[in-house]
């Protein structure tokens, strides 16, 4: 009877350890599992904030209007004091701007770098599709069907790179603008 009793409590704690056994490697997966997801969350946010950086910076250049200048200066020399390896891949750098993410005052942790520029296509504007209330559209008359301006499709490219989480984004976007029509086959080929 005391053998028959040993066994019980033998499979008993084999069960129990076993059980044991069963829960560990549960909670250690379940923890690489959360791990793995805070990962891939944070990495959504760290593109989707870039994301946002970009488009400012892009509202910022629009704003000033220098963008598609010949020298681009879209952001009255705040040129972004660092370089980084995904942008060095790029053959030239025209204009960037840094952000001061983690709020100690320097704006050096996020850089958005306007690496192209091109003129994709320009179309002539019609006289009768000019808005006459804004100045710079009403200095494109000239008499006949045709003005002296031509709405011209840009594409810009640009690398976004942060530095505290190792992010980086690459874009492309485009943008229309009011050209001289005399600049047409200087800007657009």
């Amino acid at each position: 009877m005391i053998t028959v009793a040993r066994q019980q409590r033998g499979m008993v704690l084999a069960v129990a350890l076993i059980t044991l056994l069963i829960v560990t490697i549960l909670g250690v997966t379940g923890a690489a599992l959360v791990r793995t997801n805070l990962r891939i969350v944070q990495n959504i946010e760290s593109k989707e904030a870039l994301r946002n950086m970009v488009e400012s910076s892009i509202q910022e250049a629009i704003d000033r209007g220098q963008l598609l200048a010949s020298t681009p200066d879209a952001f009255g020399g705040n040129a972004c004091p660092f370089t980084d390896a995904n942008v060095a891949q790029v053959a030239t750098v025209i204009d960037s701007r840094c952000f001061d993410v983690n709020g100690d005052g320097v704006a050096d942790d996020v850089g958005v770098f306007y690496t192209g520029v091109t003129c994709i296509t320009a179309e002539p504007r019609k006289n009768n599709t000019l808005d006459f209330t804004d100045p710079n559209e009403a200095s494109c008359f000239y008499p006949g069907t045709y003005s002296l301006c031509a709405d011209a499709l840009w594409e810009i490219d640009i690398v976004a790179v942060d530095r505290t989480t190792g992010a980086s984004l690459e874009t492309r976007q485009a943008i229309g603008s009011l050209v001289p029509i005399a600049t047409i086959n200087t800007v657009c080929n």
